[in-house]
């Protein structure tokens, strides 16, 4: 029985494999020095401190002249729809959404990436019997939405090249 168990997690382990899995890995921003600029208590600020302290060599700086550069969250906001209702008027589903708008920028001002934004949205089903527990789900779905958004920007950090030389407006962007 063990020889058939080993076998099995053998061959779910190759496939696993085999699949292109592979796990997120570590944060390595392509820079020494860098700078967040929001409030340190802001939720998503938190979670991007976290990981930058956590992973690579990049050092986190309080003023941002000394950053080789900076992420500046432009607006961040949640908010909770109420699409369906039953016949008594309570809620029977909520769709959550979490927006951040930010931009990277560094010395001189040149942009490494423009004014973007995300928007993530959760789902949850309502239960009017746990009122309470309701409400604990969607503090933490938001909160969830908050620790995934900052995961995403990092992402697009990572992928900034500063040796690159700048884009060169288009004739698109000149109209």
């Amino acid at each position: 029985m063990t020889i058939l168990r080993a076998a099995v997690v053998l061959v779910l382990g190759l496939g696993l494999a085999a699949c292109g899995f592979e796990l997120r890995g570590s944060t390595n921003l392509p820079f020494k020095t860098f700078y967040i600029g929001v409030a340190d208590t802001s939720p998503i600020a938190v979670a991007l401190k976290r990981s930058i302290r956590g992973n690579g060599p990049t050092r986190l700086v309080t003023d941002p002249t000394q950053a080789e550069a900076k992420l500046e969250i432009l607006h961040e906001s949640s908010s909770v729809d109420i699409p369906t209702l039953n016949s008594l008027g309570q809620a029977v589903e909520y769709d959550l959404y979490y927006r951040v708008q930010f931009r990277v920028t560094g010395p001189n001002g040149r942009v490494f990436i423009p004014p973007s934004g995300l928007t993530l949205q959760r789902f949850i089903l309502s239960n009017n019997n746990a009122v309470l527990a309701e409400n604990y789900q969607i503090v933490a779905m938001v909160s969830d939405m908050q620790a995934d958004a900052a995961q995403q920007i990092l992402r697009r950090i990572e992928a900034i090249k500063p040796d690159a030389p700048p884009p060169t407006p288009s004739d698109a962007d000149q109209e």
